[in-house]
């Protein structure tokens, strides 16, 4: 009878694991669907693309072997042919000048124009699109990794396979993931890092743990935006554990996978002291969003948020500047600090305001209305006048793309409640978004910036809808029974 229960067990062990992998091989499956879908239609869409234009020079002239420089006469011309059609265009589809004109470039970080310039070299055709289904490819091997970070930190295999199939679902990030843009693989690089330091966590393994910064190292040359990271893990993890010794060596191994990022970024900083004499690793237009970010409310010291608008009032003060010049950024720091010095009080109660817009922000899904209800209010119309004169199509857009993402954040906090006995075992999944959102309060924020670290609001919905089913299944049985 045990021998002959044993293998009963091992049979539906067997069954469930080839069931696990067929719903697996359905959300990767599902996943690239959309990714490619999306990319099919939006490919030319107007989406960022003055970033775009920055990257896609670069690329250029990194493949052609001239390294981190850019012809700005050149890129100012597609990015004017862009602006005048209203679309996404490659850098190669206008003309070159005969004698090019080369500068340094400091406006952008130099990783995503690596990987486009090895696509450039690749294919020889200087186009986005080879790069653009790489990235739809990657992004949709994000299913298998929130699967197995969902498996580790829950130990449900259900809400694993929950969680990779509103993955592959999750509009923005597939929309996103299919830009020409340095946001697009974030998401899937922080799902890596995140489930390497688990691991390193879980087993004591210092060899993973740095394998963690090291890849958020790499990652820092596309975006720099997550470098402390490490740092978040390491007071999750303290949180996380016990009381004892090793609990304090969690915040020692914090510090020194901070310290392993910036090493990782010092080739960089060095080619800008050499070539700029400034310093400097971050994200190169730090000030500059810090600035304009001010303009995201209105302000007592006539920030705008508005790069043109920005722009001209530094030139009307700084003749001569230019919007690429290193200086022009440490002109706006210069105007933030003291923005911040004279004015505390408003400093101040603008970061819950912002906090607040951008745990309930809405993403630009690639296909907005034509003219939302902002720009509508801003030429002095009113909301009555508004719904009868857009488009019925456009409005449906808006109130599913915001009852969608606002719903998302409200069954991720009905998720963190429904796990509140377990909420040492949520630390470190939640030290993602929260890093997302420390880092970025005091600065500036985009839903692009926060998008690829709020995958653990997918795991948080998983345990909401798992929840809720079974409530209703509880429900059902009863009902039958009666």
């Amino acid at each position: 009878m045990g021998s002959a229960s044993m293998n009963s067990e091992k049979i539906l062990d067997k069954k469930a694991e080839r069931l696990t992998r067929l719903a697996l091989g359905g959300a990767l499956i599902l996943a690239i669907t959309v990714r490619l879908l999306l990319l099919s239609s939006l490919h030319h869409n107007y989406f960022l693309t003055g970033i775009t234009v920055g990257d896609g020079e670069m690329a250029y002239h990194i493949a052609q072997g001239r390294g981190f420089v850019i012809n700005s006469s050149h890129l100012n011309k597609v990015a004017d042919e862009q602006n005048r059609i209203k679309k996404l265009i490659d850098i190669k589809d206008v003309p070159r000048p005969e004698k090019e004109v080369l500068e340094p470039y400091h406006h952008a970080l130099p990783g995503y124009a690596l990987l486009l310039s090895f696509f450039y070299k690749l294919t020889g055709k200087d186009r986005y699109l080879e790069l653009q289904i790489f990235q739809a490819i990657l992004d949709s091997m994000g299913v298998f990794l929130i699967y197995i970070l969902t498996m580790r930190t829950l130990m449900s295999k259900l809400l694993g396979i929950t969680s990779a199939y509103l993955y592959a679902l999750w509009i923005p990030q597939a929309r996103l993931a299919i830009a020409p843009l340095h946001d697009a693989p974030m998401a899937f690089l922080l799902l890596l890092s995140t489930l390497i330091f688990f691991e390193g966590e879980k087993k004591d393994s210092k060899w993973l743990m740095a394998l963690s910064a090291v890849l958020l190292g790499f990652s820092a040359y596309i975006r720099s935006d997550y470098i402390f990271l490490p740092a978040f893990f390491a007071l999750a993890t303290f949180i996380k554990r016990a009381r004892g010794e090793k609990r304090a060596l969690t915040l020692i191994h914090g510090f020194w996978m901070v310290c392993l990022v910036f090493v990782i970024l010092l080739p960089w900083g060095i080619r800008n002291y050499v070539t700029f004499h400034r310093f400097t690793i971050l994200r190169p237009v730090l000030w500059q969003s810090v600035w304009e970010g001010f303009g995201e409310f209105s302000n007592p010291f006539g920030a705008i948020l508005d790069d043109k608008a920005t722009f001209e009032m530094v030139k009307k003060e700084h003749p001569g500047i230019t919007y690429f010049d290193p200086e022009y950024q440490e002109i706006l720091r210069d105007k933030s600090l003291k923005a911040i010095k004279e004015h505390p009080g408003w400093f101040i109660i603008m970061l819950p305001r912002r906090f607040l817009r951008m745990l309930f922000s809405v993403n630009d899904w690639g296909f907005p209305p034509e003219y939302n209800y902002s720009s509508f209010k801003a030429k002095g119309g009113g909301f009555i006048d508004y719904l009868s004169t857009t488009d019925s199509l456009q409005i449906f857009l808006r109130v599913v793309r915001r009852v969608v993402e606002n719903g998302l954040v409200f069954m991720a906090l009905a998720g963190v409640i429904l796990m509140r006995k377990r909420w040492r075992y949520l630390a470190i999944l939640i030290s993602v978004p929260a890093c997302g959102f420390l880092m970025h309060l005091p600065i500036y924020w985009e839903p692009r910036y926060l998008l690829p670290g709020n995958f653990p609001f997918l795991i948080l919905t998983a345990v909401a809808i798992e929840t809720i089913y079974q409530g209703v299944k509880a429900r059902r049985i009863g009902v039958c029974h009666e």
